[in-house]
């Protein structure tokens, strides 16, 4: 019996920083900004929150970027009122090449993923060995996966923007 080849598996890269768009459907105003993960950030009456932010792997189909992302309005407090509940606007997924396949469910405002970013240099990924499980040979310790290239740094983004201008 032929032995059936060993597929490497390409993890997708984590990075620490997403890069956001936002529309104010009122006012037509929109802002590109960078919310880091798990650090929520405040834009007029929504919170981001990003738990998770990844580019697609080297032998994926579609080169993407991927965020998971918790997005909760919340109207800043007035002064002598209770500060009212954040409500959930977004929780899932987004992926910047199909900002409309899961979109933000919001009547004043709307949100998508533009790309991920990191402050700090990009790690290879690391490539993992797998055999179908129909397949008897030698132990995976004595299987060598192909060599992995390093990533290649993510394409240049806008600088970013000051904290305050994120805040207004």
């Amino acid at each position: 019996m032929a032995e059936k080849p060993v597929e490497t598996i390409v993890r997708r890269e984590r990075y620490n920083i997403a890069v956001l768009q936002a529309l104010d459907k009122v006012t037509a105003e929109t802002l590109r900004f960078e919310a880091e993960v798990g650090r929520p950030v405040r834009w007029k009456g929504l919170v981001f929150t990003v738990s998770a932010c990844e580019r697609s792997a080297p032998n994926e189909p579609i080169e993407d970027a991927i965020v998971y992302l918790t997005i909760d309005a919340q109207p800043r407090p007035q002064p002598g009122r209770p500060s009212p509940p954040p409500r959930g606007a977004f929780k899932g997924w987004m992926f910047a090449s199909s900002p409309g396949l899961n979109p933000v469910q919001h009547a004043s405002y709307d949100a998508w993923a533009i790309s991920c970013r990191t402050n700090a240099p990009v790690k290879p990924v690391a490539a993992v060995a797998v055999r179908s499980p129909a397949v008897k040979a030698a132990p995976m310790a004595s299987v060598k996966p192909a060599p992995v290239a390093p990533a290649a740094k993510p394409p240049a983004e806008p600088a970013p923007v000051p904290a305050a201008a994120v805040t207004p």
